[in-house]
């Protein structure tokens, strides 16, 4: 590619989603997207924004960020883009359009609350939004730069972070900023498709080139993969256990749950509970219930040889099946500020 990246903005999204004006949301996202790269590089960036996917023709070599509403109708000129790179405002309500981008690194920059209702987030949004509005932006900015510096060469040194529900995907992009941040390449590059056979393929070539694993089980257990009984997070469980039981791998695994999350979700329970009682579920893992800088740290130490410090404040972690949870009654002293976590 030339010495800096060609951006091009194409935008599919609804002028106005809720409350939010995308024209202008739009315009925040590049000038932040500008801003960074120009600083990393030390000389100016801009982007062109196009109007149609017509415009792509005799553009060249050029990295396309196209913005996506639940609607949007994805283009099949996307593929004259060098690497593209969609943001999306919300899911998309299409499966076939979400097939189209199921190979691309995808951005969501919306959270999804209990109540199921998405928000978009905003550089000046509440709290959490704000925050992670501008560690995704960051983000981007990142992957954007790697795709055509050489300063980002990887050191060959791969992690399977898997993947997880919508709910817990801040935490995965956490993980994934600290490990991309030291030079380690994350595997599988793209989402994973909602098909099984497909999924499993993905995953399992991920698998192979990895060095360590990382599984982050969340509060919810999640819907099954289109063709199988199994969530997103279960499966990749399942198949890395397999992978290191019958392969001789040396692959290291860490099934992680943070300590702060209550868990409601019944099946989720049930999940974590076979997890725990069943010692091939766990195949070449430590299932760690400690807090995220811990786990980020622990990640580094095992990549650089270093192993498990038993020593770390804070660890817990599960070597033998505990004895099977019998049915019976319980009785619960807690005070009434102690409600949430009692539950």
């Amino acid at each position: 590619m030339a010495n800096k990246p060609e951006i091009k903005v194409l935008s599919l999204a609804p002028a106005k989603i809720g409350k939010v004006d995308v024209g202008d949301w739009v315009e925040h996202l590049i000038s932040g997207v500008q801003l960074i790269l120009s600083q990393s590089l030390n000389t100016k960036i801009t982007a062109d924004h196009l109007k149609s996917p017509k415009d792509f023709k005799n553009q060249g070599k050029f990295i396309l960020i196209s913005i996506l509403g639940a609607d949007s109708k994805i283009p099949d000129e996307i593929k004259d883009a060098e690497h593209h790179y969609p943001i999306l405002l919300s899911k998309l309500n299409d499966p076939k359009e979400e097939e189209k981008i199921v190979d691309e690194v995808v951005f969501e920059f919306f959270s999804e609350s209990d109540s199921e209702e998405f928000q978009i987030l905003e550089p000046t949004g509440y709290r959490a939004f704000g925050k992670n509005y501008w560690l995704k932006l960051v983000d981007l900015a990142f992957e954007i730069n790697k795709s055509y510096s050489k300063a980002f060469e990887s050191k060959k040194i791969k992690v399977f972070l898997a993947d997880v529900n919508s709910k817990s995907r801040s935490v995965r992009d956490e993980i994934k900023r600290d490990l991309q941040r030291r030079g380690y390449e994350i595997v599988p590059h793209v989402s994973i498709p909602n098909d099984l056979k497909k999924a499993k393929d993905l995953i399992n070539r991920s698998l192979k080139e990895a060095n360590l694993s990382i599984h982050i089980l969340g509060k919810e257990y999640g819907k099954d993969v289109q063709g199988g009984d199994r969530s997103i997070v279960d499966l990749q469980n399942q198949l890395a256990a397999e992978y290191c039981k019958n392969s001789g791998s040396k692959l290291k695994r860490i099934v992680w749950q943070s300590p702060d999350d209550i868990i409601k979700d019944q099946k989720q329970r049930e999940f974590i509970d076979d997890l725990v009682k069943s010692p091939e579920l766990l195949a070449g893992a430590e299932f760690l219930k400690i807090p995220i800088e811990y786990l980020k740290s622990l990640a580094v130490d095992i990549l650089l040889g270093k192993g498990i410090n038993e020593n770390v404040i804070g660890i817990k972690h599960f070597e033998d099946a505990p004895d099977p949870i019998k049915k019976g009654s319980i009785f619960l002293v807690y005070d009434t500020i102690d409600k949430v976590w009692a539950e």
